[in-house]
């Protein structure tokens, strides 16, 4: 799963702004490399001022890796429905490999 900043600022209903922030915190503590978790690419769009003329745009989309890191991070109703999700997940993964233990 890919989303841009966008995607997760309406996912988690917080400005992009914050997205952005705590995007940029994960990778400054270092709990993620950029490169292994972000790609860059490039759509071309219309442009806004100039009739009959296109525009290219880069944007950047970031991992599963990032999305759950601001989904821990996020105050919000929806990062609080996120969080709870997400523990009941992994509380369900580590219940059937604890089963598998000798």
């Amino acid at each position: 799963m890919w989303l841009t900043q966008a995607q997760m600022a309406e996912l988690f209903q917080k400005d992009r702004t914050v997205i952005t922030r705590h995007i940029d915190n994960v990778f400054k503590e270092g709990e993620l490399e950029r490169q292994l978790v972000c790609a860059k690419i490039a759509r071309t769009t219309k442009h806004g001022a100039l009739e009959g003329k296109k525009q290219k745009q880069e944007v950047f989309l970031y991992n599963l890796d990032v999305i759950i890191s601001v989904g821990y991070r996020i105050k919000s109703k929806r990062g609080t429905a996120f969080r709870i999700g997400a523990n009941k997940v992994l509380k369900e993964y580590l219940s059937i490999s604890s089963k598998d233990m000798p």
